[in-house]
Formats: structure tokens, C-alpha cells, sequence
């Protein structure tokens, strides 16, 4: 079983060194406090495809997330699935977001999202995850 086990986690690792480079880095507040509606809008608070890294001010990563919305709406806007409600500490920890927003014509779909965001989860091993998972 302990090959597959490596299998999977090189798999992850190597999703997430593929996409390492291209994750772009914001304050939090920048995409909360963004309005999404205007031209010049943060790119994180308007409707697309992301994966995002959310980090403390002491660059641990808390949690990694996927949507096909904006990344303001998961932050803020989501209703009781919002971050800021189902995990306030997580949120009030949160300084920055590291993301992947992919354009229409490469637009990932919530299947592709949602592998990427596991590989992500299993390689990197945040802190606002299922601890129970990790014990096996």
C-alpha cells in the first residue's frame, strides 16, 4: 500500500510544482474589500475559475480552496459557506492569497478544479483540513 500512498503523493507534488510559478499573490483585504463590478477591479474579487492558497502573516499555509465564482465571494459573500462565517478564525488569520485564475478559453472545470485543489491538500497539508484525514 506504501507505493501507492508515494504514488499519489508524487502526483500531488508534481500538480503543484506545475502550477507553482503561474499563482499569483494578494492581501487579503485588497480582494475583500474589492468590488468586483468595476474595470479596474482586484482580478479576485470578479466571476471566474481559481485555486487559491490562503496564508497567515507568517507565510503557513491555512487552507486551500476552489471556486468557480470569485475569490471575494468564497472570502465574504457566500452566505454561511463564506469563509468569514464557517471559519472566522481561519479568516481572521488569513494576510494574504496566493491563486490560479485561468482564462475563458483554458477555463478548469469544477472536477478539474476540485482534483487540483486535493493535489494541493495532500502535498502541502493545511492546517484548516480534516486533521482526521491525515492520520492514516
Amino acid at each position: 500500500m506504501s507505493n501507492i500512498k508515494n504514488a499519489v503523493y508524487n502526483h500531488s507534488k508534481d500538480v503543484y510544482k506545475s502550477i507553482e510559478s503561474l499563482l499569483k499573490r494578494a492581501d487579503r483585504d485588497d480582494i475583500a474589500n474589492a468590488n468586483g463590478a468595476l474595470k479596474l477591479g482586484h482580478e479576485g474579487a470578479k466571476k471566474g475559475s481559481f485555486i487559491y492558497l490562503l496564508f497567515d502573516e507568517n507565510d503557513y499555509l491555512l487552507y486551500v480552496g476552489e471556486t468557480g465564482t470569485s475569490i471575494k465571494k468564497r472570502l465574504i459573500g457566500d452566505g454561511g459557506g463564506a469563509h468569514i462565517f464557517n471559519n472566522r478564525l481561519m479568516y481572521d488569520e488569513t494576510r494574504y492569497i496566493k491563486y490560479l485564475r485561468t482564462d475563458k478559453k483554458d477555463t478548469l472545470s469544477p472536477m478539474e478544479r476540485k482534483m487540483i485543489e486535493q493535489a494541493i491538500t495532500i502535498y502541502l497539508k493545511p492546517k484548516y483540513y480534516n486533521k482526521e484525514i491525515w492520520k492514516y
